[in-house]
């Protein structure tokens, strides 16, 4: 991230020094990664060696899907409100 600042800080027109960055760290709840396939997905090498296909197996969502959901349900009552929300979230 701060080399994309000093960029920014360049191109605007700013020095290092003109605005204080300031490092907070890692923030509750904030992602590491980001996931770009689900299990249900077969990403495939496209033509070009950085793009890929993905191709979806519809028999294998419906089934996936059905036990994520019915995990989620036996599971929910020892969720608290933000563990359910984040796994409403993945559902979407």
């Amino acid at each position: 991230m701060l080399d994309i600042i000093h960029k920014l800080f360049k191109i605007y027109d700013y020095d290092k020094d003109d605005i204080k960055i300031e490092y907070i760290g890692i923030r509750p709840g904030e992602k590491l990664t980001e996931e770009l396939f689900h299990n249900f997905e077969k990403p495939e090498l496209s033509q070009h060696n950085r793009i890929y296909i993905c191709n979806i197996d519809n028999d294998e969502i419906t089934e996936d899907f059905l036990k994520e959901i019915d995990k989620f349900v036996e599971e929910e009552n020892q969720m608290t409100k933000e563990q359910i929300s984040a796994k409403m979230l993945e559902f979407v």
